[in-house]
């Protein structure tokens, strides 16, 4: 890895249309990749390099990056800064989307607790807890009158129904769920089951303990 800053030599990113759903699930891990080699003031990385840290082979790495819209220049390798730039751009990071979480309040003060949404360029406008009668409502209302882009479900599986007839009626472009019911509509839906992660490393652990 070269640590000099050097002529950018990547092409601009291709649009994100084209590249396959296996790729964009990769996309985060790329982009904290390329965050540490730049906080590490490392700004040069072969493909070989940047797959022995991400244990990937270095053709999954050309191929991923190819995808992207990114090449390297033989002899040099990848501009980091620019590899970096180019992904945040596809990922829509660089842009400003607006949020509003809906559910209880103990994910409401989880989800605000950390930096989440600002890391990720968004605009978390405001909450509501369905502890209150008319949290509902107050929702549909607000997001009608204000230009709401991410709908944050993190509702008892009893308010999921309702919030997403609610959420049909809306311009909401998309659905971070946290619910334990799994959406399928007509907008990008992002089902996450935390329940699932710990589930899955308890396996682990107990098979572990079996060997």
């Amino acid at each position: 890895m070269n640590r000099e800053n050097r002529k950018v030599f990547n092409k601009k990113p291709s649009p994100s249309v084209g590249i396959s759903k296996s790729t964009t699930m990769r996309l985060p891990f790329y982009l904290r990749t390329l965050k540490g080699l730049l906080d590490a003031n490392v700004y040069r990385i072969s493909s070989t390099e940047l797959a022995e840290m991400m244990n990937f082979t270095p053709s999954k790495i050309r191929q991923d990056l190819s995808s992207f819209g990114t090449s390297g220049l033989k002899g040099y390798g990848y501009d980091v800064k620019t590899l970096y730039t180019s992904m945040l751009d596809i990922a829509g990071v660089r842009e400003e989307f607006s949020a509003v979480i809906l559910g209880t309040k103990e994910m409401i003060a989880m989800l605000t607790s950390r930096p989440v949404f600002t890391k990720q360029g968004v605009a978390l406008k405001n909450s509501f807890d369905t502890a209150n009668a008319d949290a509902l409502s107050s929702f549909e209302e607000y997001c009608k009158q204000n230009s709401i882009d991410i709908a944050v479900l993190a509702t008892e599986n009893e308010f999921t129904s309702a919030a997403v007839e609610i959420i049909k009626r809306l311009d909401i472009k998309g659905v971070w769920n946290f619910s334990d019911v799994k959406l399928d509509l007509d907008i990008p839906v992002k089902n996450i089951w935390i329940d699932d992660s710990l589930m899955t490393l308890c396996f682990e652990l107990s098979r572990k303990d079996r060997e």
